[in-house]
C-alpha cells in the first residue's frame, strides 16, 4: 500500500472517531436535557400536550375556528398519525381538547381546545416561565437567544429529509 493510501485510511478513521464523539455528546447532551431536565418541567401534561395545546390556544381566534388537523400536528411534532391519534385522544379523555371531523371524516379530523385545555396550558405556561427566566438570567439572554437559533438550524438540517436514516 502506497503512503498516501494509508494516510487517507487513518484520516478517514480519525474523522469516524471524530464524528463518533460528537454524535455522543450530543446524545448526551440532549438526553440529559430531555429526561433529567424536563421531567420536572411536565408533571401535569406532556411537552407533546403542551405544544399541541399551545397551537391550539394560538389559534382560537382565527378564522378557521381554532382547529388544528391531526395531520398539522403529525408535520409540527415530526410524529406519524397514528401516535398524534393516540395523543388527541388522551387530551379528549382529560377534557382539554373536543375531536371533530370534517364532513364524513374522509376531509380530515381535528382538535379544538377547551376551557380545561386553556387552564392546563396557563398552568404550565407558569411553570416554564419560573423556570425559563432563571436560566436565562444564569445562562445570559444573548446567549440563550444565540443558542436556541442554533438550535433550530440543527433541528431543521437533522428533521430534513436529505438526512433521515429511517
Amino acid at each position: 500500500m502506497g503512503s498516501d493510501v494509508v494516510k487517507d485510511m487513518i484520516s478517514e478513521k480519525f474523522a469516524e472517531r471524530e464524528v463518533i464523539d460528537i454524535a455522543n455528546a450530543v446524545t448526551r447532551h440532549s438526553y440529559s436535557i430531555s429526561r433529567l431536565g424536563m421531567r420536572d418541567l411536565f408533571k401535569k401534561i406532556t411537552a407533546a400536550d403542551y405544544v399541541t395545546l399551545s397551537k391550539l390556544f394560538e389559534r382560537m381566534n382565527l378564522a378557521d375556528g381554532g382547529r388544528l388537523y391531526l395531520s398539522e400536528i403529525s408535520s409540527e411534532l415530526n410524529l406519524p398519525v397514528g401516535r398524534v391519534s393516540k395523543l388527541a385522544r388522551t387530551l379528549q379523555e382529560r377534557g382539554f381538547v373536543v375531536w371533530k371531523h370534517d364532513g364524513s371524516g374522509e376531509e380530515g379530523t381535528y382538535i379544538q381546545i377547551t376551557e380545561n385545555g386553556v387552564a392546563a396550558l396557563e398552568q404550565q405556561q407558569q411553570v416554564l416561565s419560573e423556570f425559563y427566566a432563571d436560566v436565562i438570567e444564569k445562562f445570559g439572554k444573548g446567549r440563550f437567544l444565540n443558542l436556541l437559533s442554533e438550535l433550530e438550524a440543527l433541528e431543521e438540517v437533522i428533521n430534513s429529509n436529505d438526512n433521515r436514516i429511517i
